[in-house]
């Protein structure tokens, strides 16, 4: 007598599972650096991006500046000079979240729960020149309806509406300001048409 029994299916989807989470932990080497810069080429962006890592000599970026600011301003020196120049430009962040979600009833309504973080990984949330390691906070509750009457040619379609609360940090804040004083929590509310294919 077999101690377990694994079916073909089971087996499949642990393979395939086993490759996802593979792929989710697989990073690139430059943290996608490059596909952003070559995705605002193709846009029609004409100016050199640089990143900066963490250690590496500026030496090259500030040459690169002080050559552009020796000759006359132009609109596309701006912008260059603004690209080498701006350290916010050269920060990194994380995001971490779930969105567990649960069926009521039984025609098709889900209520989620959707959990996310934001947090700096360098100088991403700053606040008076302080990298902040903590952005934000996320918990919200999320509702959807679908629209069986839809048809499926058209895709799947839904309405959704749901509650936001926001804990911020301290490099946040300032850009949730209330009769000029900074607010450190906000609660946001949404609602919207939702379409799948």
């Amino acid at each position: 007598m077999p101690i377990c029994e694994w079916s073909a299916r089971t087996v499949a989807g642990v393979l395939c599972m086993s490759f996802v989470l593979a792929g989710c932990a697989s990073f690139s080497r430059d943290g996608g650096f490059d596909t952003v810069a070559s995705g605002a080429k193709e846009r029609g962006l004409d100016q050199e991006i640089k990143w900066l890592r963490d250690g590496e000599d500026p030496t090259e970026i500030r040459a690169m500046v002080t050559s552009l600011l020796k000759k006359p301003l132009t609109p596309d020196a701006a912008v260059q000079i603004a690209l080498l120049n701006n350290q916010s430009l050269q920060a990194t962040y994380a995001e971490l979240g779930i969105a567990p979600s649960w069926p009521l009833g039984g025609k098709g309504v889900t209520v989620g729960i959707p959990v996310k973080m934001g947090f700096s990984l360098s100088d991403y949330y700053e606040a008076n020149g302080e990298d902040n390691g903590f952005g934000y906070f996320d918990l919200g509750v999320l509702f959807t309806v679908p629209f069986s009457s839809a048809p499926t040619k058209f895709g799947t379609w839904n309405l959704h509406g749901g509650v936001d609360f926001f804990a911020l940090g301290d490099g946040t804040k300032y850009f949730n300001v209330k009769d000029g004083t900074p607010e450190g929590s906000q609660v946001i509310g949404s609602i919207g048409i939702g379409l799948s294919y």
